[in-house]
Protein backbone atom coordinates (compact mmCIF):
# COMPACT_ATOMS: atom_id res chain seq x y z
CA UNK A 1 0.00 0.00 0.00
CA UNK A 2 2.91 2.59 0.81
CA UNK A 3 4.75 1.76 -2.60
CA UNK A 4 1.86 2.29 -4.36
CA UNK A 5 0.97 5.69 -2.77
CA UNK A 6 5.07 6.44 -3.36
CA UNK A 7 4.60 4.98 -6.96
CA UNK A 8 1.36 7.20 -7.82
CA UNK A 9 3.24 10.39 -5.95
CA UNK A 10 6.16 9.61 -8.66
CA UNK A 11 4.07 10.06 -11.78
CA UNK A 12 2.11 13.00 -10.49
CA UNK A 13 5.10 14.59 -10.24
CA UNK A 14 6.73 12.97 -13.61
CA UNK A 15 3.18 14.85 -14.80
CA UNK A 16 3.67 18.17 -13.53
CA UNK A 17 7.61 18.42 -14.69
CA UNK A 18 6.12 17.44 -18.21
CA UNK A 19 3.10 19.92 -17.89
CA UNK A 20 5.71 22.48 -16.50
CA UNK A 21 8.14 21.72 -19.70
CA UNK A 22 5.21 22.13 -22.39
CA UNK A 23 4.19 25.42 -20.88
CA UNK A 24 7.56 26.51 -21.00
CA UNK A 25 7.75 25.58 -24.45
CA UNK A 26 4.86 27.50 -25.29
CA UNK A 27 5.73 30.42 -23.44
CA UNK A 28 9.16 30.76 -25.47
CA UNK A 29 7.38 29.68 -28.64
CA UNK A 30 4.50 32.28 -29.46
CA UNK A 31 3.81 35.73 -29.14
CA UNK A 32 1.27 36.52 -26.33
CA UNK A 33 1.77 40.28 -26.38
CA UNK A 34 -1.78 40.31 -27.52
CA UNK A 35 -2.73 39.05 -24.17
CA UNK A 36 -1.35 42.80 -22.88
CA UNK A 37 -3.06 45.09 -25.10
CA UNK A 38 -6.59 46.11 -24.58
CA UNK A 39 -8.96 43.62 -24.57
CA UNK A 40 -12.60 42.81 -23.32
CA UNK A 41 -13.81 40.44 -21.21
CA UNK A 42 -17.02 38.75 -19.80
CA UNK A 43 -18.58 35.73 -17.54
CA UNK A 44 -20.00 32.87 -19.25
CA UNK A 45 -23.26 33.61 -17.20
CA UNK A 46 -24.90 36.56 -15.49
CA UNK A 47 -27.89 38.21 -15.73
CA UNK A 48 -26.92 41.14 -17.33
CA UNK A 49 -24.32 42.24 -19.96
CA UNK A 50 -20.74 42.45 -17.84
CA UNK A 51 -18.38 43.32 -20.75
CA UNK A 52 -14.92 44.77 -18.79
CA UNK A 53 -12.32 46.71 -20.72
CA UNK A 54 -8.47 45.68 -19.71
CA UNK A 55 -5.30 46.40 -20.37
CA UNK A 56 -3.29 45.35 -17.82
CA UNK A 57 -2.58 41.70 -18.42
CA UNK A 58 -4.81 40.16 -16.76
CA UNK A 59 -5.19 36.33 -17.65
CA UNK A 60 -8.89 34.45 -17.73
CA UNK A 61 -9.79 31.58 -16.55
CA UNK A 62 -12.69 28.82 -17.60
CA UNK A 63 -16.02 30.32 -17.48
CA UNK A 64 -14.81 33.65 -19.13
CA UNK A 65 -14.23 34.52 -22.38
CA UNK A 66 -11.76 37.70 -24.01
CA UNK A 67 -11.74 39.65 -27.66
CA UNK A 68 -8.03 40.38 -27.81
CA UNK A 69 -6.79 43.65 -29.77
CA UNK A 70 -10.75 45.06 -28.74
CA UNK A 71 -11.69 48.72 -28.86
CA UNK A 72 -14.27 50.86 -26.44
CA UNK A 73 -16.69 51.09 -29.14
CA UNK A 74 -17.16 47.46 -28.87
CA UNK A 75 -16.95 47.47 -25.57
CA UNK A 76 -20.11 49.81 -24.91
CA UNK A 77 -21.53 48.31 -27.96
CA UNK A 78 -22.06 44.58 -25.97
CA UNK A 79 -22.74 46.54 -22.63
CA UNK A 80 -25.86 48.19 -24.47
CA UNK A 81 -29.46 47.55 -23.76
CA UNK A 82 -29.78 46.72 -27.83
CA UNK A 83 -27.32 43.75 -27.06
CA UNK A 84 -29.34 42.63 -23.62
CA UNK A 85 -32.59 42.92 -25.53
CA UNK A 86 -30.79 40.67 -28.01
CA UNK A 87 -29.44 38.02 -25.89
CA UNK A 88 -32.35 37.76 -24.01
CA UNK A 89 -34.36 36.86 -27.03
CA UNK A 90 -31.51 34.53 -28.33
CA UNK A 91 -29.84 32.54 -25.23
CA UNK A 92 -31.91 30.51 -22.65
CA UNK A 93 -32.23 31.11 -19.25
CA UNK A 94 -30.78 29.65 -16.73
CA UNK A 95 -33.15 30.31 -14.14
CA UNK A 96 -33.28 33.24 -11.67
CA UNK A 97 -33.15 35.18 -15.11
CA UNK A 98 -29.31 34.46 -15.62
CA UNK A 99 -27.82 33.69 -19.32
CA UNK A 100 -25.37 31.93 -20.52
CA UNK A 101 -23.18 34.89 -22.67
CA UNK A 102 -21.15 32.27 -24.78
CA UNK A 103 -18.80 33.34 -27.58
CA UNK A 104 -20.78 31.59 -30.02
CA UNK A 105 -23.82 34.01 -29.04
CA UNK A 106 -22.04 37.15 -28.61
CA UNK A 107 -20.01 35.84 -32.49
CA UNK A 108 -23.71 36.39 -33.96
CA UNK A 109 -24.05 39.81 -32.84
CA UNK A 110 -24.75 42.41 -35.72
CA UNK A 111 -22.27 44.67 -34.95
CA UNK A 112 -22.46 47.66 -36.99
CA UNK A 113 -19.04 48.42 -39.13
CA UNK A 114 -17.58 51.68 -38.58
CA UNK A 115 -17.59 54.09 -41.79
CA UNK A 116 -17.66 57.62 -42.42
CA UNK A 117 -21.52 57.82 -42.26
CA UNK A 118 -21.58 56.42 -38.40
CA UNK A 119 -17.74 57.40 -37.37
CA UNK A 120 -18.99 60.86 -35.63
CA UNK A 121 -21.94 58.94 -33.29
CA UNK A 122 -19.13 55.92 -32.84
CA UNK A 123 -16.47 58.90 -31.50
CA UNK A 124 -19.12 60.19 -29.24
CA UNK A 125 -19.70 56.28 -28.03
CA UNK A 126 -15.96 55.94 -27.39
CA UNK A 127 -15.50 59.45 -25.70
CA UNK A 128 -18.42 58.69 -23.52
CA UNK A 129 -17.07 55.44 -22.80
CA UNK A 130 -13.50 56.61 -21.69
CA UNK A 131 -15.30 58.75 -19.50
CA UNK A 132 -17.34 55.98 -17.75
CA UNK A 133 -14.24 53.73 -17.48
CA UNK A 134 -11.95 56.58 -16.19
CA UNK A 135 -14.46 57.75 -13.43
CA UNK A 136 -14.81 53.74 -12.68
CA UNK A 137 -11.00 53.76 -12.65
CA UNK A 138 -11.50 56.28 -9.14
CA UNK A 139 -14.02 54.63 -7.81
CA UNK A 140 -15.70 52.04 -9.04
CA UNK A 141 -18.78 53.00 -7.25
CA UNK A 142 -19.72 55.96 -8.82
CA UNK A 143 -22.93 56.82 -10.80
CA UNK A 144 -22.31 56.94 -14.63
CA UNK A 145 -26.26 55.87 -15.38
CA UNK A 146 -25.87 59.73 -17.49
CA UNK A 147 -23.59 58.46 -20.03
CA UNK A 148 -24.80 54.93 -20.23
CA UNK A 149 -27.43 56.41 -20.98
CA UNK A 150 -26.20 58.59 -23.61
CA UNK A 151 -24.22 55.72 -25.18
CA UNK A 152 -27.78 53.29 -25.36
CA UNK A 153 -29.43 56.38 -27.00
CA UNK A 154 -26.17 56.68 -29.79
CA UNK A 155 -26.48 53.14 -30.22
CA UNK A 156 -29.92 53.12 -30.97
CA UNK A 157 -29.49 55.48 -33.68
CA UNK A 158 -26.35 53.03 -35.31
CA UNK A 159 -29.13 50.67 -35.50
CA UNK A 160 -31.33 53.13 -37.06
CA UNK A 161 -34.11 51.96 -34.52
CA UNK A 162 -37.67 54.04 -34.26
CA UNK A 163 -39.20 55.38 -31.16
CA UNK A 164 -41.48 52.10 -31.31
CA UNK A 165 -38.74 49.73 -31.40
CA UNK A 166 -36.79 51.62 -28.66
CA UNK A 167 -39.98 51.64 -26.72
CA UNK A 168 -40.10 47.51 -26.83
CA UNK A 169 -36.45 47.27 -26.04
CA UNK A 170 -36.64 49.70 -23.00
CA UNK A 171 -39.80 47.97 -21.56
CA UNK A 172 -39.11 44.66 -22.19
CA UNK A 173 -35.59 45.63 -20.06
CA UNK A 174 -37.42 47.10 -16.93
Amino acid sequence: MLLQRERERERERERAEIIDKFYQFIKNSQDFSYEYEGKIIWAEMTKTPCFVWNNDGAFINQTCYFIPNANKYLLSLLNSKVVYFYIKNLASSLGEGAYRWIKQYIELLPIPKISSQNQNTIDKIIVLTQKILSTKQKNAQADTIEEENKIDTLIYELYGLNQTEIQIIESSLS
